[in-house]
Parts: structure tokens; sequence; C-alpha cells
């Protein structure tokens, strides 16, 4: 495609030197990833600044250079396009360079603390119920049309997003389900993505380590709502505290869901799915569902034989009359909720053993409180290593176990090896005990000292048995 084809539809002023009568063949934001004819995008991040490897993004063959900074010396054979905020820019510009393919197909974001990853899938296998082509973005996988394909990130980088629904809707694909996190939004990811719906699931103490305060959280998922257009749906939920803040603003047509509160839609779902918090989820996508147009009786059968995605709540063992549960859960609210579930499921017969850590080089306030929360609801804690990547391991447990009450009643045990834990666990459950095992799901690998190492709390949960 041709770059002043590109430029004429962006909506940003510019200053341009060189050549833009020439042909883009590959779009990219790393230096690492040039092909003949790419235009390289000098983005500045939280750690790097892309301006920094156009030297080298030249060298490999970079001939468009999408800056913020004049350079001091030109390169004759370079075409450099100089923006206030290149950031704003390539969303839009790959979206261009991609077709704009998220116009030619049902895309559906969902957002929230907790529960984004469940929702989207519910959501992508009802529509594949439906007998509907659909891709997923996810933080567990992404899958095109049913084949999978590697997720690294919740919500990826917007040239990728944008080539990834290129690929959908080559595909065939009729509907795209996306998680859409709070640093995409704010790091414009998903900008040049036309949303036909967003959904709100909650919003909890995380990630404050990016955002600072809570209410910077909060204002970084309300601009998803937003920035939608007036065709499209909105559907929160309305038993959150944000939940109606969250669509104030927006253009979009709004639809409730809940419990506790008046809502659009507040009804049970029946389904194999265990938790309130699963409740919240289902009814969510049921109202998707509603809003994408499926006839209401032919969603609740469906979603009531549908399973959780990999890593959520997922039962892997139950053997001899202990049960080992693996999730996701990494947040106080996320805690609270898997721990409440597992004690319900163990009733009064069984006690339920929680493992748990928190990552490293992430928000260390909600380490003691997650700690506390564990300790206020399960029988006994093993505090343990999650992924603690450039801290030290001990000095995370430390911070967690701050957080317990000074007359501590209840077995709790510092295991710095995870697998060491969850070979505990099991040593100490009994018939009718349930493990609930947090942290990492999905993951499978343990990153320690900066170093990602094969660990699949699956795979120990399954050894530690046999």
């Amino acid at each position: 495609m041709k770059l002043d084809t590109i430029l004429k539809q962006l909506p940003f002023e510019n200053k341009i030197h060189g050549n833009t009568d020439i042909e883009i063949e590959h779009i990219s934001l790393s230096s690492k990833d040039i092909k003949p004819n790419t235009a390289f995008f000098a983005l500045r991040g939280t750690n790097t600044d892309g301006h920094g490897f156009i030297s080298s993004a030249i060298e490999k063959g970079a001939t468009v250079i999408v800056c913020e900074e004049e350079p001091a010396d030109f390169n004759p054979n370079v075409t450099y396009v100089v923006f206030t905020d290149s950031s704003l820019v390539v969303g839009p510009f790959a979206a261009i360079f991609f077709g704009n393919p998220s116009k030619s197909m049902k895309v559906v974001g969902v957002t929230g603390t907790n529960g984004k990853t469940t929702v989207a899938t519910l959501t992508y296998g009802m529509l594949n119920a439906f007998h509907r082509k659909a891709g997923l973005i996810s933080t567990v996988e992404n899958i095109i049309d049913g084949s999978i394909v590697e997720s690294t990130h919740t919500t990826p980088d917007a040239i990728t997003l944008q080539s990834l629904l290129s690929r959908m809707h080559q595909a065939g694909c009729e509907y795209v389900v996306m998680e859409v996190s709070s640093h995409s939004i704010v790091q414009h990811r998903i900008d040049g993505i036309h949303f036909t719906g967003a959904m709100f699931t909650n919003l909890t103490h995380d990630h404050l380590d990016y955002h600072h305060t809570i209410e910077n959280y909060a204002a970084a998922k309300k601009m998803f709502f937003d920035n939608l257009p007036s065709s499209a749906f909105a559907i929160t939920n309305t038993d959150d505290q944000y939940g109606r803040e969250m669509v104030k603003d927006t253009s979009a047509s709004v639809f409730t869901y809940g419990f506790n509160n008046i809502a659009d839609f507040s009804e049970n779902i029946e389904s194999k799915l265990v938790g309130q918090f699963n409740q919240y989820n289902l009814l969510a996508t049921y109202v998707a569902g509603i809003k994408l147009g499926f006839e209401d009786l032919h969603i609740k059968k469906i979603l009531a034989e549908v399973l959780p995605p990999r890593g959520r709540f997922e039962l892997v063992v139950n053997t001899n009359g202990i049960r080992g549960i693996v999730d996701f859960a990494h947040s106080p609210d996320g805690i609270q909720n898997v721990l409440e579930s597992a004690k319900g499921l163990a009733g009064d017969k069984g006690k339920v053993i929680a493992v748990l850590g928190s990552g490293g080089d992430r928000d260390t306030g909600k380490r003691p409180v997650m700690a506390r929360i564990a300790y206020d609801i399960a029988d006994s804690i093993i505090f343990t290593s999650d992924n603690p990547r450039n801290e030290d391991p001990d000095n995370i447990l430390a911070q967690m176990y701050s957080g317990l009450p000074e007359d501590i009643k209840k077995p709790v045990i510092v295991i710095v090896d995870r697998r060491d834990a969850i070979k505990h666990a099991k040593e100490i459950a009994q018939s009718g005990d349930i493990i609930m095992l947090m942290g990492k799901g999905h993951e499978t690998y343990q990153e320690i000292a900066g170093v990602r190492n094969h660990f699949d709390d699956k795979e120990e949960l399954i050894s530690a048995f046999s």
C-alpha cells in the first residue's frame, strides 16, 4: 500500500521529510523485525524509547520512519513522518494498512479486572455453538476459526492486533471476541478497531503499579466506553460500584446486568460452572448473545453445557476424595471469589488449602491484602512464589506475611519453591479437602530472575498426586 494513501486517511497533523509516493509492504514496532519496504514506528514506551532504534531499523532496510522527533541527519533514501504523538497513530495506521478488517466483522470487547478471559471465552464458545465463524483474542489463547495462535499478552500491540483481525477476516470470521486490558486502552493499542459492542465485568484493586490509583485505573477502563460509536452496545455490571460510571458518557446503547441492583437483565443461568463470580460471567455472556441477535432459550441451552477456560477454576485432580483446582486469581477480589467458591464446594466435611504467591515487579500494595483474604477464608495457607521476575521471592513473601494478624490461629507456612509448596499441600490434604492453587492458571512458565522456566501448575498437581 502506498504511504500517501494511508496518510490521507489519518486525522493527525504531520510533517513529512521525503517521498510519500512509495510502497509499504510491512509495518513494525521493533527494529528487530524489519523487512524490505518496512515502515518503522518509533514509540516512547515505559522502559524504552523507539527513537533510539531508528538507525538500526534503517540499516536493516526500513524505508519509512514514523516518529515524534526529527533526526539530526536525514537519510536521503528514507521518508520521515513526524507526529506529535506517534502512539496515537500506530493503531489507525495499522488498521488502514490491513484494510480495516474490524469494519467487516462484529467485534465485541470485554474489559474489567476479573472475568475477562471467562466471558470472552464463553462468548466465543457460544458463537461456535451457533455455528458462526468467530475469532478469539484472549490471555489464554488466540483462536482463528478453531485454529489456535499463541497468546503473549491480554491485548497484543496495535500492529499484531490488526494483523490478527485481518487473518480472522480472511478466514471468514463473522465475529471477534477480545479481551481489552487497561494498559491497551491508555496505550492506544485498540485505536483503529471498530467495536460492535463492549462489556464491563468489574473493577477491583489491581495494576496500581502502572495506574498508581484506583481512580486512574477506572478512568482507563472508562476510556474504552467513551470512545464507542453510537451504533455499538455497552453492557455493564450494575452490581459493581464502577458499573454505571463506565457508561455514563458513552454514545453506545447501554444495557445493565446484575443481581443486587436494578438491571435490564437479572437471572440465573444454569451451568456446569461454579461460584457466584461465574454467575456474573454467564449473565454477561447471555446479554451479549441477546444483543448480537440470538434467541434467548437457545443461548441458555448452550451456556448450560459450556466449560470454563483453561486455568480458570479448573478441576485438575480428584483423587482419593482430594480435589485440586487451578485458577489465575491474582487480585484481592479474585482470591476472595475463588476461595469462597472452594469453601462452598468443600462444605462442612472438607477443608480448603490455599496455595498462592504474588507476582514480582508488579503492584506491591495488594500483597498483604491478598494474604489476609486467604487467611480469613481458607483453612490452611501456603505462601509460595508466583512469578518473582526480578524481585527477591523472600521479600515478596515477607510483604504478604505482613498482612496476617498478630495472633495467627490457622496453619500458615511459607515455602518459596512452588513445586515443593504444591507437594506439601498434597501431603497435608485429606479426603474431602480442596487444594486451591492460585495465581498462574493457564501459564506454562515461571519467571525467576528475568528467566522463564517451564512450569505448569496443572502438571505439578498431577505429578504430586501420582
